[in-house]
């Protein structure tokens, strides 16, 4: 694997890089290629995978870098064309598109039209293939499009598209309405979007047009696989983006209220109405004030309170049946290969500090989107320059502006926010003992027909049909009753429809609109999906929570679903001024890993994971010894701080030290409890640094990843046993998972908290009812103790020896594999594990 790594060709490129560290610098592995010509298949260009040896060295050389070797992990990532360009292309007049020693494309235009031409062209030209999977995904079409995938089967595809029809199920008539809506909603920024659109789609279709008859410019997959090259139209840019915000998640939170009834009702029917609603509270997390956040200012918002028991719509207990909008063949479809999607569940990390804070007096920004690794890679990276339009950065191909990147004069980027904006609705039938679709729900004292679209199509040989059915609310989740009688539920979400909106900000973020932190705020005003955004300018650094959120009703209780009759809806939609907002805070710096964003904000109904720790405290460690007191940060220092990180168990880091006092003076344990100790203090990584093929710490590695989930049981099994299933967190999400991101949710900070109570440490907000070993200091013990014996039993017979010298740990349980998503196989097809983004920026303004 080091062989092949070594054998790119990296040298020239790093010595052609100027010394001099420049203002914006990035990475996005495994390259800025993803195109293998028809006309010759065996051919690779040089960019396919040159980005993933900086990419892969260096969390192996920190700490110790300094900002001149920050080149040697990043590139030039300048908005500007380079000056000894590898190539120049000149599609039509007035557009040149000049590459770097990258191969990333500098679009220049003498009009803005030129402009988002160019940007259509280099889509194509770079990411066609994958564009065309997206607007594929973006219609719940993707498995028409893809088939079976080797090792997925129609797992892959097919999921994708349960989800398109579960939240969205738009038809091409629907998608074409939105964007009329949106041009009416704002005609002056819709006029603009539109516009750039369709010179976006201009430029697509005439590198399409030419790619039919020129086999060395069309991408060999089309060939491969008999698929007919398709003209694109606006509806398609606007199904990408439903696709990268929508169908993929980045951008939703909430709509599990369902799920939450059900996990009351359960722990109701064992303890009893009182206690069980005290261990719901515990479990639910929904305002922890343990819970790290990104600001420590207070917004309040979807606070459980005053809470009106007519509005809350509780289904009789076991009568919840989920709808399935997408069936498969005679069998419905189940298919199942056991592969997890190779997209982790939410987009990460980033680090700011104040120029107060940093050195030289300018702020510093390192951070970006965790969008899984695939080759080609799902995100890829432009520059765009012309009249009104500077830009570069990383976007999902078939989108025309850059969304993550900067301009001249500010940065921006994002972790995915996963708040509130969703709602469940439990809706009566006009005939209860049929609802069928043309009889409708009653609302507002009337029959409301539902609606009913079907689409069927080929997946390979089998048939798939999806049948998306909405009541006046949103699209149906599935049937319950209510004393008896049937009742449909349906999903109400803020952003249905409305996707395009979002249009609007990344146009004028493009236009170098946002000068300030307020224009910044100004211009996500339009931006409908939940996500946390960074920015970051000559003087100043800036934290918004981005989203469109419901005012809910008064008495609604925003954790269990409401009744869709018609007292209980929506008053309006919250401004962005009372959405989380910071400006330059006093501690010097902000950090978010898809953390909770503020005080008061309560987390989504479906995200009982913002516990006592969360992943970015492993962030705030690293930074805040930088700032402390008067203490300035380099941007390599900061790079350090986010590299260090990425290798790091955060059970070793924030949990051993709580659980391990309760073994420490156990003698047949002692040794183990030295172990993972030692481990725990030496900072927990999960990292080869000598690259010998075993990690540093492995029989403590080992030891723990056996341990955890014991651990977990013997904590809570007496109150939890039988019911975790309903709890909206697993036991570990762990990095073998093989996508990098790892320990976003989990029992983390419930065991942490939990054993801080038994050990009487300060806590705040108690837990009420849930208990480490039911809530006895000796019986807590003893769950410890008891189950770090049964962790060191099963290594000591994995091994046949209870020596932990000779315990291994294979890492290759834990590295990265590339998820394929052309033909551009990658070298290896995996390298070792981290924690951090897929596409990262390195930024300190400096002219």
């Amino acid at each position: 694997m080091r062989r092949l790594l070594a054998a790119v060709v990296l040298l020239p490129v790093l010595a052609s890089l100027a010394a001099a560290q420049p203002s914006f610098m990035s990475i996005l592995p495994a390259g800025q290629d993803g195109f293998i010509p028809a006309s010759n298949p065996g051919l690779r260009g040089p960019h396919l995978f040159d980005q993933l040896p900086l990419y892969d060295a260096l969390p192996r050389a920190v700490p110790g870098i300094g900002n001149a070797d920050l080149l040697q992990y990043f590139k030039d990532a300048t908005v500007a064309a380079p000056a000894n360009p590898e190539r120049v292309d000149t599609p039509r007049p007035g557009v040149t598109i000049a590459r770097d020693a990258f191969g990333m494309p500098h679009v220049r235009g003498e009009t803005r039209s030129d402009v988002f031409f160019g940007s259509g062209w280099v889509t194509a030209q770079d990411r066609l293939f994958l564009a065309d999977v997206l607007r594929h995904m973006g219609r719940g079409r993707l498995s028409e499009f893809l088939g079976p995938i080797p090792g997925f089967g129609l797992d892959f595809s097919i999921g994708f598209d349960r989800t398109y029809w579960r939240v969205a199920g738009h038809s091409e008539a629907e998608l074409e309405q939105q964007l009329e809506d949106a041009k009416a909603r704002r005609p002056e920024l819709g006029a603009r979007a539109t516009q750039d659109t369709q010179d976006f789609v201009d430029g697509m279709n005439a590198y399409v047009a030419a790619a039919r008859t020129d086999a060395s410019m069309r991408p060999v997959e089309y060939d491969l696989f008999g698929i007919e090259l398709q003209d694109w139209r606006q509806t398609d840019v606007l199904a990408s983006g439903i696709a990268f915000i929508t169908v993929i998640g980045f951008g939703n939170g909430g709509g599990g209220e369902h799920r939450n009834l059900q996990l009351w009702q359960a722990l109701v029917e064992r303890l009893g109405e009182r206690q069980g609603t005290r261990l719901y509270d515990d479990l639910r997390a929904g305002e922890d004030q343990d819970a790290p956040r990104t600001t420590g200012r207070k917004f309040p918002y979807m606070l459980r309170k005053k809470v009106d028991e007519q509005a809350v719509a509780a289904f009789d207990p076991g009568s919840f049946a989920g709808y399935q909008p997408v069936a498969v063949g005679s069998a419905g479809g189940a298919f199942t290969t056991g592969r997890p999607s190779p997209v982790p569940e939410g987009m990460s990390n980033w680090i700011a500090v104040t120029a107060k804070h940093a050195d030289g007096g300018r702020p510093i920004l390192v951070g970006g989107p965790q969008t899984g690794y695939f080759a080609p890679q799902g995100l890829f990276e432009m520059a765009l320059e012309g009249p009104g339009i500077s830009a570069q950065g990383a976007t999902p191909p078939g989108v025309p502006w850059v969304t993550l990147g900067h301009t001249p004069d500010y940065s921006f980027t994002a972790t995915a926010g996963g708040s509130d904006l969703t709602d469940v609705y439990v809706e009566r039938l006009c005939t209860p003992e049929g609802g069928a679709a043309d009889s409708g729900t009653v609302f507002d004292g009337a029959c409301v027909p539902m609606t009913e679209h079907t689409e069927s199509w080929m997946a390979g040989s089998e048939q798939v049909t999806a049948t998306v059915r909405r009541t006046v609310h949103g699209p149906l989740v599935g049937t319950a009753t209510v004393a008896g009688e049937p009742v449909v539920l349906a999903r109400r979400r803020t952003s249905f429809g409305r996707e395009v909106d979002a249009a609007a900000t990344y146009m004028l973020l493009n236009e170098n609109y946002a000068q300030t932190p307020e224009l910044f705020r100004d211009a996500m005003q339009y931006n409908t999906g939940s996500l946390n955004w960074l920015y970051v300018n000559r003087e100043d650094v800036a934290f918004l929570h981005s989203g469109l959120f419901p005012v809910r009703a008064a008495g609604v209780d925003p954790d269990f679903p409401v009744w869709g009759t018609g007292q209980w809806e929506w008053q309006g939609e919250l401004p962005v001024t009372d959405q989380p907002f910071d400006v330059n805070p006093k501690q010097g710096f902000m950090t978010s890993w898809n953390n909770k964003p503020a005080r008061a904000w309560r987390a989504a109904d479906d995200n009982h994971g913002y516990t006592s720790t969360y992943r970015s405290v492993m962030l705030d460690a690293r930074v805040k010894p930088l700032v402390k007191g008067k203490g300035t940060a380099t941007l390599a220092q900061v790079v350090e701080a986010m590299a260090d990180a990425a290798t790091v168990d955060l059970r070793g880091e924030v949990v051993l030290p709580e659980a391990l006092p309760f073994a420490q003076k156990v003698p047949d344990l002692a040794p183990y409890v030295e172990l993972l100790r030692d481990w725990s203090e030496r900072g927990a990584h999960r990292i080869d640094r000598d690259q010998d093929g075993r990690y540093e710490d492995e029989a403590a590695v080992a030891l723990m990843d056996v341990w955890w989930e014991p651990l977990v049981r013997a904590l809570f099994d007496p109150q939890l046993d039988g019911i975790y299933g309903l709890v909206s967190v697993g036991f570990h999400d762990a990095p073998s998972g093989h996508r990098g991101s790892a320990f976003q949710g989990g029992y983390y900070g419930t065991v942490r908290k939990a054993l801080r109570q038994a050990r009487r440490r300060k806590v705040k907000g108690r837990y009420k009812v849930l208990r480490c070993g039911g809530g006895n200091r000796k019986a807590c013990a003893a769950a410890v103790q008891d189950s770090l014996r049964t962790a060191v039993e099963t290594l000591t017979a994995r091994f046949e020896s209870a020596d932990p010298g000779d315990w291994t740990f294979d890492p290759a349980d834990d590295q990265i594999e590339f998820t394929v998503a052309g033909l551009a196989l990658p070298p290896g097809g995996a390298f070792p594990w981290q924690n951090r983004p897929t596409f990262q920026q390195a930024v300190q303004i400096r002219d």
